[in-house]
């Protein structure tokens, strides 16, 4: 077996009808990069009888911990899939217009039952892939991140029950319409009335504070349990006015939205609800532009506003395959 290189890492997604089952896969993304493992954690045994030379002689497993970071390009089709599992909310679709659908994600207070995830772990100087399938996946926080000069990214952090042995790698079958969003396809964020453009830097953050249940009777995990969701955008403007200071001081709430509009029409929406400034800081550094940077945290608005929104348009009729 030849050296294995990170070239060729993908993962395959499905969703679980029965929590830690793991199913066929259905859905390929390519990946940017993978912290994907098994920790497995043991503990010398803590009686006090030991060998001769004081060294212990028995240990025990206390618990195994699967799961990881993994990113992953965002792109117009074929996330819908992630989208609901990271917001957790039932997803609806309109259309079609003009043969385009628009998919709208919520939140929700509890996570979908579970995916499965096969991590395709590059290839050998063979060109033999190898995988590993994660089972009982809850995303426990999702980040959409976007530079100037760059492609929109998606990090998702994930708690799993566990995964089975390394085993050969299936056929990864990716959607036809790969489009990615690019930094010069986003517009203005929108807040309290106001279109403000100048944005270097921007981020859109959910985190479910996933908690795993260790009981009696097994080493796994039972199916995590959320906490209170931190809802957060994040994002670097060249400075114009005292508007965010102001927002601050204020306490002003208001829905802060920014859109990425692709080719074709395509579309991805961030809307964070009754958005409040959490803070603001423009230091002054030298001679050059002065920049803030700005968080907004979003809060339960109503039943439909309920902290965030993603709002997909794109060609495909199902908010999952989408």
């Amino acid at each position: 077996m030849g050296i294995r290189r990170g070239i060729g890492l993908a993962f395959g997604l499905a969703e679980e009808s029965t929590w830690g089952t793991a199913v066929s896969r259905d859905t390929w993304i390519r990946g940017n990069s993978s912290g994907l493992q098994v920790d497995v954690v043991k503990k010398r045994r803590p009686d006090l009888y030991l060998s001769t030379t004081g060294a212990p002689i028995k240990h025990y497993t206390e618990k195994q911990d699967a799961g990881g970071t993994i990113e992953v390009l965002f792109g117009f089709e074929g996330h819908g899939k992630i989208i609901k599992h990271a917001l957790w909310g039932t997803p609806t679709t309109t259309g079609p217009s003009s043969s385009l659908y628009t998919h709208t994600y919520p939140l929700a207070a509890d996570p979908p039952t579970g995916l499965t995830i096969e991590e395709v772990r590059g290839t050998d100087a063979s060109g033999t892939n190898a995988a590993r399938v994660y089972e009982g996946c809850l995303i426990d926080s999702v980040t959409w991140e976007l530079s100037a000069g760059g492609l929109l990214t998606e990090t998702l952090d994930i708690i799993a029950e566990t995964a089975a042995a390394e085993s050969s790698a299936g056929t990864p079958s990716f959607t036809t319409n790969e489009i990615e969003a690019l930094h010069s396809a986003a517009g203005s964020l929108a807040w309290n009335s106001t279109n403000y453009a100048d944005i270097r830097t921007m981020k859109v953050s959910v985190k479910r504070n996933l908690a795993r249940r260790n009981r009696l009777g097994s080493h796994l995990t039972s199916k995590p349990v959320p906490g209170v969701p931190e809802i957060m955008m994040e994002f670097e403007i060249d400075t114009t006015n005292a508007d965010w200071l102001t927002g601050l001081t204020a306490d002003t709430e208001s829905a802060a939205t920014i859109t990425i509009t692709g080719s074709g029409s395509r579309s991805v929406a961030f809307a964070v609800h009754k958005a409040y400034v959490h803070s603001v800081s423009d230091p002054i550094q030298g001679p050059d532009v002065i920049t803030q940077k700005v968080t907004l945290i979003g809060q339960w608005s109503s039943t439909t506003d309920r902290g965030i929104t993603v709002t997909v348009i794109n060609t495909q009729s199902s908010a999952i395959a989408a």
